[in-house]
């Protein structure tokens, strides 16, 4: 097992880490302009379109590469399903460059959501590329490392939307623009070491689905990641008319996910080698209580000075969840299960940013206040959490 200069400087990590970036760059490039866009369509479909229409039916896919992970990477190993993943999202990406040209054709609508459909079995990357970046290390620095590994997504996340304002809602610009990332990331993978990790299993069952092994363990994580993921998604809609609404103070599109990258990547930085010394229970306690307090803080009007703190705090809850709970069910689950229990923390991540980013555009009454209705999930994962480390299990 290597040691952890060794670890960062592991040709594998850093190719996985580049294409992790670049990746969820793609993605995020694009997805604070699917509101506008639509409105390009000049013949509307008989159904309300919408950016959570599009983070759903995204979600519904990536969520449903659970049922297949394990069974693609038994048959062609890692290398091939990460490249096929990547493959998906660069002809998605440029299939919205395509239709961007048709939008005065009524089909072109339904062409254009066949490929978000088709973008979500992309993230079939994160399950895979997360159970090879586990098998490198050591169970007491799992935490710290897939830190560092999920920070790639988290400096995309915040650096892309804000990049993608420069086209200026130029949407067959856009489009273009972000299937060059899944290319770059092709590339990489032409350097990724083939026979160091390309491996397949042995186990000549289909999947492991159906394991009676199966470690009930695994539940407790999977609901806690639901359950935040629902507020993840409900921000990625909701954060774009909050920014609108603030906008003649100065906040430009995209600036709510550049504080949580900001925040994510210095209290990494700072604290990330605690991360394993800290009772795993303890830290998504905190990240539920950021959470809560984060839905609390967006319910109150609209000011500069509480969306930038709301911003903070869920950078600090969204820092800890996504490490910690990878981390957590790596600790739980033995190695025959690991890909199939990363595929479906993945599914419950997917199906909650989707449930999330639809309830967060659907149009309440004015006496219902929405944020406080998204503090209920981190609050119940709050308790939850709190009674499993009161009566039950604390050595996690």
């Amino acid at each position: 097992m290597k040691n952890t200069l060794t670890v960062y400087s592991d040709k594998r990590y850093i190719i996985l880490w580049l294409c992790s970036f670049l990746t969820f760059g793609s993605l995020f490039f694009i997805i604070s302009h699917f509101e506008d866009f639509f409105k390009e369509f000049s013949i509307k479909p008989p159904f309300k379109i919408s950016s959570g229409l599009a983070v759903l039916l995204f979600s519904i896919t990536a969520g449903c590469t659970r049922f297949f992970t394990v069974k693609l990477t038994n048959k062609y190993g890692e290398y091939k399903v990460i490249v096929g993943s990547i493959l998906i999202n660069f002809i998605s990406c440029f299939g919205y460059y395509i239709s961007s040209f048709f939008v005065s054709y009524s089909i072109t609508i339904y062409i254009f959501l066949s490929f978000r459909i088709l973008h979500g079995f992309s993230l079939i990357f994160q399950p895979v590329s997360t159970a090879i970046i586990t098998g490198i290390f050591l169970k007491s620095q799992r935490g710290r490392f897939l830190s560092a590994f999920s920070l790639s997504a988290s400096i995309a996340i915040g650096l892309f939307p804000m990049l993608s304002r420069l086209l200026d809602n130029h949407f067959s610009e856009i489009f273009l623009v972000a299937s060059m990332f899944p290319l770059a990331a092709l590339l990489l993978m032409m350097f990724y070491p083939r026979s160091s990790t390309d491996k397949k299993q042995n186990d000549d069952s289909n999947s492991v689905l159906f394991k009676e092994s199966f470690p009930e363990k695994i539940y407790s994580p999977i609901l806690i990641t639901f359950l935040i993921s629902i507020i993840y998604g409900s921000l990625i809609v909701l954060s774009i008319k909050m920014e609108k609404d603030i906008e003649n103070e100065g906040i430009p599109e995209g600036f709510f996910f550049l504080v949580i990258t900001i925040v994510s990547v210095f209290i990494r930085l700072i604290t990330g080698k605690y991360f394993d010394k800290i009772n795993r229970l303890v830290l998504l306690m905190i990240s539920a209580f950021c959470a809560t307090l984060t839905m609390i803080i967006f319910s109150f009007d609209r000011s500069l000075i509480l969306f930038i703190l709301g911003a903070f705090i869920f950078g600090v809850s969204r820092c800890i969840f996504t490490p910690i709970t990878w981390a957590w069910i790596a600790d739980v689950v033995p190695d025959e299960t690991k890909e199939y229990c990363y595929s479906i923390n993945t599914f419950s991540t997917e199906i909650g940013i989707g449930i999330g980013a639809l309830m967060a555009s659907i149009e309440y009454p004015e006496f219902i206040n929405k944020y406080l209705i998204f503090a209920i999930f981190p609050a119940f994962s709050f308790i939850y959490l709190l009674s499993l480390y009161k009566f039950y299990n604390k050595t996690f």
